[in-house]
């Protein structure tokens, strides 16, 4: 029996080490691909996300849940309270640069984490979380609601109740199988047709009295900012306010480089921005165009990182004849 040669023996190994090298430069750059392909789809789907959940909030803008050409009647003792002293008003900007911020609570502005990025715009509206609650009876206005459903609200919170008549935003005083409305945590213990708050008692025929076609929501504002995160990174918050205190929320989306918010107010032609929109406008706002760049960091040191821009206009529902 014969065996190889140092030479071939060498050039046998010369050889498969080629191989290797050949098949490990396919399959790092194959993995390369997919990871750079995995980082596009990451970040067009977080963009997609975030779009669409800033979107469901600016189209649920105002919305009152029954018929939004009745006024909302505020029965709450702290009703002039500037946080609740917003909620006719579906949403309303502010710009970027020298634009002021939002009150009560306030949302600071700074360089912090959670904190509103001074050179970034801001949005504030209102909307109403629909609860799985109807009335079982339609009875006196001054007497509790008689209800059924799973989704009861606990005592103290803010309630909307509404038809096809009126809606109004009430003080829960007892829970359970039937809501309470009463003073003082209301202005009134029952429901005026006309004046929210009258001085004196109307009679019985100014008094309204909802019935099994009344809807009950959780009423909530919502704001959209850029902050820097935890980690120093501008990301797009979302906040979310019960009762005038931040419930919940934190950033959706990081590395937001660029956020522009324009408005469509009725009979105009063009978009503006919030410092070209007068204080008594607001509630004329009919469309939001919303423009959000991207900008993810690059996977390995020769990318150049990962930039697109999301752009998409959103129609008030509430604004909408």
């Amino acid at each position: 029996m014969h065996g190889v040669s140092l030479v071939e023996l060498m050039i046998a190994m010369a050889l498969g080490l080629l191989l290797l090298g050949v098949c490990g430069y396919f399959y790092l750059a194959s993995l390369s691909s997919t990871q750079s392909t995995l980082g596009v789809s990451r970040v067009q789907e977080s963009g997609r996300l975030a779009m669409e959940l800033i979107g469901r909030d600016i189209r649920g803008a105002g919305d009152l849940l029954c018929d939004n050409r009745h006024p909302l009647a505020n029965l709450l003792a702290e009703r002039d309270r500037p946080f609740w002293a917003t909620l006719g008003e579906p949403l309303r900007g502010a710009a970027s640069g020298g634009g002021g911020s939002f009150e009560d609570p306030l949302l600071a502005r700074g360089s912090e984490a959670g904190q509103r990025l001074p050179d970034s715009p801001a949005l504030r509206l209102w909307t109403v979380l629909p609860l799985s609650l109807g009335a079982t009876a339609q009875v006196a206005s001054s007497q509790p609601i008689p209800v059924a459903g799973s989704q009861a609200p606990a005592v103290g919170a803010p309630l909307l109740v509404c038809d096809f008549t009126m809606a109004a935003v009430l003080r829960v005083t007892a829970t359970g199988g039937s809501i309470g409305h009463a003073a003082p945590a209301n202005c009134t213990g029952y429901f005026a047709i006309g004046a929210v708050c009258p001085t004196e008692t109307p009679a019985e025929a100014a008094q309204h009295r909802f019935g099994v076609d009344a809807a009950f929501g959780l009423p909530r504002q919502v704001r959209w900012f850029v902050g820097n995160d935890e980690r120093g990174v501008p990301s797009l918050y979302r906040q979310e306010l019960v009762d005038g205190q931040v419930a919940s929320g934190g950033p959706v989306l990081a590395a937001v480089s660029r956020f522009s918010l324009r408005y469509l107010l009725d009979g105009q032609p063009d978009y503006v921005t919030a410092d070209q929109v007068a204080d008594n406008q607001w509630g004329q706002v009919r469309a939001v165009d919303v423009l959000m760049q991207l900008d993810a960091p690059a996977i390995a040191s020769k990318d150049d990182g990962i930039s697109r821009v999301f752009q998409q206009t959103f129609s008030v529902r509430s604004r909408l004849q």
